[in-house]
């Protein structure tokens, strides 16, 4: 009993931790995984906001950029040198020559900076379009950000109307929205289906008058467990192993889902874990949503406009 009393009285600081776990988890994998950036990769060079030297290309020859700057009476003395396709800092008169130890970059994601001097080092990527025109690569373009709009939209306007669908167990929905969550996971990197999981979750409940009540905790548990399972699914038996396809992908994300869902009600209620009595009932309704929902997103997943967004990512 005093387990259980524990569970409740502290379910919500376990799911916050286990969230902001998450969310460091994702920052981490997306900084350290390795990005095809894609386009040629320029640096430049700046003292304060003066742009010293500009357009570097990381493809070009070995060279070195000297900086020599009068400032407050002082000289700043500096050498950025390009080697091996990598730029970075090999001098400077600087105290602490921090800038110089930080090596040589080449990533869009990494930039170096000599506090002292005031002197920045930053790499991008440019892309050419259809157009003949320059596009940020690395940069979330309208289209994108539009489209992650979109796809977040339609996930509240799903997740909303599951909450008038009645269920056996109060709060466990079926996870309609997941719909959403299952195409952003084909064409989009994870970390982004994984924020229009959470967005989609806190504004249900804000719209439903439900945040850190029982039925929010519900949905949080159920998009969370869901979400990872699914990715595993994906990414490792789907992607690598090659012994699932997307409806496997969904079927195991139901399933999970319901499973969270009735474990979180089975805190709140009084003799909650008769709760798992319900779950045979609720786990089919939910299979047969996810297999429902996979055979709708497989047909949207092979519209031509995700075709296209799937190869470019």
């Amino acid at each position: 009993m005093k387990i259980k009393e524990f569970l409740k009285k502290h379910l919500g600081d376990g799911i916050l931790g286990l969230l902001l776990t998450s969310l460091s988890m994702s920052l981490l994998a997306y900084y350290l995984i390795p990005h095809n950036e894609g386009g040629e990769k320029y640096a430049n060079i700046y003292h304060q906001n003066d742009l010293l030297y500009e357009k570097i290309s990381l493809k070009g020859e070995d060279n070195s950029y000297p900086i020599d700057i009068e400032k407050d009476q002082e000289h700043i003395h500096m050498v950025v040198e390009l080697k091996d396709h990598k730029i970075g800092i090999t001098y400077s008169n600087c105290s602490n020559q921090y800038c110089v130890h930080q090596g040589f970059i080449d990533s869009t994601m990494q930039s170096l900076i000599c506090a002292p001097n005031e002197v920045r080092v930053t790499i991008y990527s440019f892309l050419p379009t259809h157009d003949s025109e320059i596009d940020m690569r690395r940069g979330y373009s309208i289209h994108k950000i539009a489209f992650l709009s979109i796809m977040l939209a339609l996930a509240i306007v799903l997740g909303y109307a599951e909450s008038f669908i009645p269920s056996w167990v109060p709060g466990v929905k079926l996870g309609l929205a997941n719909l959403v969550i299952l195409i952003l996971l084909y064409v989009c990197p994870f970390y982004e289906a994984f924020l229009v999981s959470l967005l989609r979750v806190f504004i249900v409940a804000l719209l439903r008058g439900s945040i850190f009540q029982m039925p929010f905790y519900m949905s949080l548990a159920g998009a969370v467990l869901s979400f990872t399972f699914m990715c595993l699914a994906h990414f490792l038996f789907e992607n690598k192993l090659h012994c699932l396809t997307i409806y496997g992908v969904s079927l195991l994300g139901a399933f999970m889902h319901s499973l969270a869902q009735v474990g979180v009600a089975a805190i709140f209620v009084e003799h909650g874990f008769t709760t798992f009595f319900y779950f045979p009932f609720i786990s089919l309704l939910s299979l047969a949503s996810g297999f429902l929902m996979s055979f709708v997103a497989e047909k949207i997943l092979q519209s031509q406009p995700l075709k296209k967004m799937r190869e470019e990512e």
